[in-house]
């Protein structure tokens, strides 16, 4: 391009020291011409082109910083209200933790009051118990003395198979003091004078709510003791004496486990069953179903139904 600038005017001064331009001569000092005009057209065109994409750049950078700007005003609003969405909620959170925590307390406080009362109401009740036997014993006919060397014409007496009789005579102990003592010598191992204990707790207060757990306990020591066939009727005594009872699933279970050890394992399966089936609810039940196992047999499935009745 510099070159043909520097040649133009050379070629302009030819005229006055050559005779005459050629033909060719003039079309390529037009054709320079247009070639000169072309690449100032093409300069402006570029110039406004640059002009336009640098406002367009400027534009675009003022936008970005307006928006970065409102991006921070925003985020700044979202964590000023954040923090007081978190306040007004802490205290309402709190207080009502507060209320939940002394409503928990209150509840506990009547649990324990409740179940002192049940107990004191147990209480009054072994002792009315008592009272009765009590009346019973001193309002009954003494006996008149047998005459001496008189027997029977039938002989002696035979002795219940469903368990000792209640007893007429007074009783020696109250009947609570009585069972705490006969539970309190099975726990310490003194399983004899416990089956004693327990005994006359059956023949004197057989009609109370604790004489299934009585019933239960001297099948346990028999267990205990290994003597699987008097445990297998002594848990009979619970079932059938006492139809009705909290040791009832307890009463088939060990049943179930006596007549394992006796090799009655159809037997005992039907034990377990009946636990699964009567009580799936009862804390025996998982001790039933791991029974069935290893037994070799598949457990029941577990049953939505209501527990049924004896």
């Amino acid at each position: 391009m510099k070159a043909i600038r520097f040649a133009l005017p050379v070629l302009l001064l030819l005229p006055g020291f050559a005779p005459a331009a050629s033909k060719d001569m003039i079309e390529l000092q037009r054709d320079v011409a247009q070639l000169q005009d072309q690449m100032r057209l093409l300069q402006q065109s570029f110039d406004t082109r640059i002009a336009q994409v640098q406002l367009l750049t400027q534009q675009a950078l003022d936008t970005a910083s307006k928006s970065n700007a409102s991006i921070n005003d925003l985020a700044r609003v979202i964590q000023n209200d954040s923090a007081n969405v978190g306040r007004q909620v802490a205290q309402p959170v709190a207080a009502l933790g507060a209320r939940v925590d002394t409503l928990s307390q209150d509840l506990s406080g009547l649990q324990s009051t409740v179940a002192d009362q049940t107990s004191r109401l147990g209480q009054i009740q072994q002792q009315l118990v008592d009272l009765k036997n009590l009346l019973s014993t001193m309002q009954a006919p003494a006996a008149p003395p047998p005459t001496a060397g008189a027997v029977s014409p039938g002989g002696p007496a035979p002795i219940s198979s469903t368990g000792p009789a209640p007893n007429s005579a007074m009783p020696p102990i109250p009947s609570a003091q009585l069972y705490q003592n006969a539970k309190r010598d099975m726990d310490g191992g003194n399983n004899d004078l416990a089956l004693n204990e327990f005994a006359d707790y059956l023949n004197y207060y057989r009609s109370t709510d604790l004489a299934p757990n009585a019933q239960f306990y001297i099948g346990q020591i028999h267990y205990t003791q290994k003597k699987f066939e008097v445990a297998v009727k002594d848990f009979d005594q619970v079932l059938e004496a006492f139809p009705i009872n909290p040791k009832t699933p307890d009463a088939h279970y060990m049943k179930g486990r006596a007549l394992v050890q006796l090799g009655q394992r159809n037997e005992a399966a039907k034990e377990f069953k009946t636990v699964l089936a009567q009580f799936p609810t009862s804390p025996a039940a998982p001790n039933c179903r791991e029974s069935l196992k290893g037994l070799g047999m598949s457990p029941p499935a577990p049953s939505s139904a209501s527990r049924k009745k004896r």
